[in-house]
């Protein structure tokens, strides 16, 4: 029979994996979520601050 501190530490290790998967899938999503709608006017605006975050448009 199992004991409780090896069910205890199955629990845990499992919500470890379940923590890290939801990171990583929390950061694809920010990394992979479309740009904001934005008017013409402000374009060069958004690229300049775009280019000041270091990120790819």
């Amino acid at each position: 029979m199992v004991r409780q501190s090896e069910l205890q530490f199955a629990k845990m290790i499992a919500g470890a994996v379940a923590a890290v998967f939801a990171a990583i899938i929390y950061n694809r999503w920010l990394l992979e979520k479309p740009l904001p709608a934005i008017p013409v006017q402000s374009w060069d605006k958004y690229v300049e601050q775009q280019k000041k975050a270091g990120r790819d448009i």
